[in-house]
């Protein structure tokens, strides 16, 4: 166990590190080339990326399997990232704006897929609050190299570093495969079963071939355990698009210059981070004293009260309040509760489900209301206005789909879902 958390905890680091160069520096040289309102059609190229990725991903999942497919993620990865460097320019940085958005993710989940398949629940319970810490730490660093050196080095003089941290993280990826090779559909499936057909209470024959191919949408509609962990990250993300706008519309208001912009966001990605690195250290505690549903609903209500604090006092400190307070708890918190979901579910359903969830349908739900808010681009006074209406109606929906998760996660660890392996999974 100890060295599977060693080489997963390393990679987490080094993806956290390359997005904590990769964010600050895309987001300070949009707003260098373009308006911070034209950041929502930014928002809305993502999920089309997104969508687009995820044919290539399931052919190569299916062809290749886990370990190759991450790699050729990896690459492709940095090299787009490279493009702007070379040919910096309002396409190239227009394209970077919804790329850092897109392969953090891409990469991101894979990562989680291997560690779903390398611990079980209780193993997962212990480890994945130190693994988000030492990602945490890594986002930190990265963030901070940004806001030290952007003033001095210039903002293209810091990039490199974005697409060169993920050669170490492909090669420590491709190591972390090498010891574990998560093919085997060893738990309950989400989708099989007469009863459990719809959520999530079904199971697979513990010696069943993976189900082959698929893009994962038919695993995920005949699934409504996994719906509703669709659900309430879709409605995060239409949250976090609207406070994402605000707070660079704060932003370019109350600071002028590319270096000077990419040094705030270095800073303030920086107090994310390091907040979040405190709710990672919390974690194991948390998920041991609070049941998984517990946790979720208390999560939306938090964002309340931000939301209502931001509206009440206004200006960039209280933006970045709101909108930092969403990040921190969920790069901690709830990435915990909602990895440990995926878990006790079969290969399928860790690899495709999860990754049209994460993938498309976090990135479609924050483009989609990206979409919405430039349309209400001439009423900004009454999307404001309507922005706690819209988080009070997202979180009542969220606590709603808390409870079916929650009902259909207590009835997959009463099936005995970790199974006779779970120890060498990480107990």
């Amino acid at each position: 166990m100890r060295e599977k958390f060693l080489l997963l905890a390393a990679c987490g680091f080094l993806i956290m590190a390359s997005h904590g160069v990769a964010r600050p520096l895309a987001n300070a040289l949009f707003l260098h080339y373009f308006d911070s309102e034209d950041m929502l059609w930014g928002m809305a190229l993502v999920p089309v990326l997104a969508t687009l990725l995820l044919v290539p991903y399931a052919w190569a999942l299916t062809r290749f399997g886990p370990a190759l497919t991450c790699t050729g993620s990896t690459v492709l990865s940095a090299l787009v990232l490279v493009v702007p460097w070379l040919l910096p320019g309002p396409a190239t940085v227009f394209l970077l704006y919804a790329w850092k958005e897109v392969y953090v993710v891409l990469l991101v989940e894979q990562f989680w897929a291997l560690a779903n398949s390398t611990f079980s629940v209780r193993g997962g319970k212990k480890v994945y609050g130190p693994i988000l810490l030492i990602g945490g730490i890594g986002a930190v660093a990265g963030s901070e190299v940004v806001a030290r050196l952007s003033t001095t080095w210039g903002s293209f003089g810091v990039y490199p570093l974005a697409p060169l941290l993920l050669i170490p993280f492909g090669v420590l990826m491709a190591a972390a495969y090498g010891r574990h090779r998560p093919l085997e559909p060893d738990r309950p499936a989400a989708t099989n079963g007469a009863k459990g057909r719809g959520n999530g209470e079904g199971s697979a024959s513990p010696s069943a071939p993976p189900r082959p191919g698929g893009l994962g949408f038919g695993i995920l509609a005949s699934s409504g355990f996994l719906a509703s962990i669709a659900v309430v990250v879709g409605l995060g993300q239409v949250m976090v698009a609207a406070l994402d706008v605000v707070f660079h519309q704060e932003l370019e208001q109350a600071i002028v210059g590319l270096d000077a912009r990419s040094a705030y966001e270095g800073r303030f990605w920086g107090w994310v981070n390091g907040g979040s690195m405190v709710l990672q250290l919390l974690a194991p505690l948390l998920l041991k004293v609070m049941s998984i549903p517990l946790l979720h609903l208390l999560i939306p209500l938090t964002h309340l009260v931000a939301v209502g604090a931001m509206m009440a006092f206004g200006g960039l400190f209280a933006a970045a309040a709101a909108f930092s307070w969403f990040k921190v708890v969920d790069y901690s918190v709830f990435r915990s509760c909602k990895e440990v979901l995926y878990v006790p579910l079969d290969f399928d359903s860790r690899y495709r489900a999860k990754m049209v969830i994460d993938m498309v349908i976090y990135r479609a739900s924050k483009g989609g209301a990206a979409l919405l808010l430039s349309i209400l681009s001439g009423m900004q006074a009454i999307a404001a206005r309507l922005l706690p209406v819209s988080a009070l109606i997202a979180a009542s929906v969220w606590f709603f789909f808390a409870l079916k998760i929650g009902r259909g996660f207590a009835r997959l660890e009463q099936k005995g879902s970790e199974g006779a392996k779970g120890d060498l999974r990480g107990d």
